[in-house]
């Protein structure tokens, strides 16, 4: 089962495969949830945030409400269990793979400027964009562009809050 799940998640990165075959089983989706939730708690915790739980839940929340929000728009909503796994899923699995090759390049930055593995990043942070159009393209049955755009919305709408909520402090050299 876990191999079947996998599999379906690499076909999408590899945009073989769309939302509408994902599991909509409760279960399954919770379990997406959860393991980019704990994704994200990493993440958040090697940045250096104090409370990495505060970030990790605004992006999970912010995530669930919004793309339940525009498949109400879309008219699409039967299909919210099984997009919130496809988007989770896929977003684990680059998640992980960047942190892998993140670990590669290391904290030299003699070596990482050099290394023809930091083009690596970039690339993957520009296909999970790809990906992620592609899923809302399936998801709302309309075209890439649409999906690019609420992709990109999406993210930018996530950082923003998060830099909202969590700008380091400023410090008053006056006093």
């Amino acid at each position: 089962m876990l191999n079947r799940l996998l599999l379906f998640v690499l076909e999408v990165c590899l945009l073989r495969r769309g939302p509408e075959d994902a599991p909509a089983h409760p279960y399954a989706v919770a379990g997406a949830i959860l393991i980019n939730f704990s994704l994200l708690l990493w993440v958040f915790t090697d940045d250096g945030a104090t409370l990495p739980i505060l970030p990790a839940i605004q992006v999970t929340l912010v995530l669930l409400l919004s793309i339940r929000l525009i498949l109400v728009a879309y008219d699409r909503v039967a299909r919210y269990p099984q997009t919130v796994f496809t988007l989770f899923a896929t977003s684990t699995l680059l998640g992980l793979v960047l942190k892998f090759f993140l670990s590669l390049l290391g904290n030299d930055p003699d070596n990482s400027a050099t290394s023809p593995l930091i083009f690596i990043p970039l690339f993957l942070w520009i296909w999970s964009f790809v990906i992620d159009a592609h899923i809302f393209r399936r998801a709302l049955d309309s075209s890439f562009a649409i999906g690019m755009l609420i992709a990109v919305m999406l993210f930018a709408a996530n950082n923003l809050l998060l830099d909202l909520w969590y700008l380091p402090s400023l410090e008053n050299p006056g006093t």
